[in-house]
C-alpha cells in the first residue's frame, strides 16, 4: 500500500499515482509485504507499477513496482518484485530510469532505460533518505 505525505501535511494512501494532488510530496511510503519502503527529501518522486498482460483471459499481473526519488539528475531507484518478494535497488541517471523488465541486474552494466512520465514535485532536502525496513 502506498502513502503519501505532502509539504501541506495532507496524507493520501492507496490512490492512483496519476491523480494525486498537485501539491510537493514530504515524503512516500510503500508497504511491501512485511517491509516497508520510505523515501523523503527528493527533489521529485514517482511510482510505476509494471504489468504482464495475458494473451488469453487473465487479469493482468504486477511484475514490478518501481518507486523513485531523484536528486541533481541521478534517480534512487526501489524496485519491488512481488512475483519473487525481493526488493532491488539502483541508481540512474534522470531520463534513464526505467529499465523495462527489470530482474535485479543490468544488461552489461549500462543505463538502458528510458525516462519515466508522471513526476511529482517533492521537497528537496540537503541529504534525502530512504529505507527499507
Amino acid at each position: 500500500m502506498l502513502t503519501v505525505k505532502f509539504q501541506n501535511g495532507e496524507i493520501v494512501q492507496n490512490t492512483a499515482w496519476l491523480s494525486l494532488p498537485p501539491e510537493p510530496i514530504q515524503k512516500i511510503k510503500y508497504k511491501f509485504g512485511d517491509r516497508t519502503i520510505i523515501m523523503e527529501g527528493y527533489e521529485s518522486y514517482n511510482c510505476l507499477v509494471e504489468r504482464v498482460y495475458a494473451i488469453i483471459g487473465n487479469a493482468p499481473i504486477i511484475r514490478n513496482i518501481y518507486l523513485m526519488g531523484v536528486y541533481q539528475n541521478i534517480v534512487k531507484v526501489i524496485v519491488l518484485d512481488p512475483i519473487h518478494n525481493q526488493i532491488h535497488e539502483y541508481e540512474a541517471p534522470y531520463g534513464k530510469e526505467y529499465l523495462s523488465g527489470f530482474y535485479g541486474q543490468f544488461v552489461n552494466h549500462e543505463y538502458n532505460g528510458r525516462p519515466s512520465t508522471g513526476w511529482h514535485k517533492g521537497t528537496f532536502s540537503l541529504i534525502p533518505t530512504y529505507k527499507i525496513l
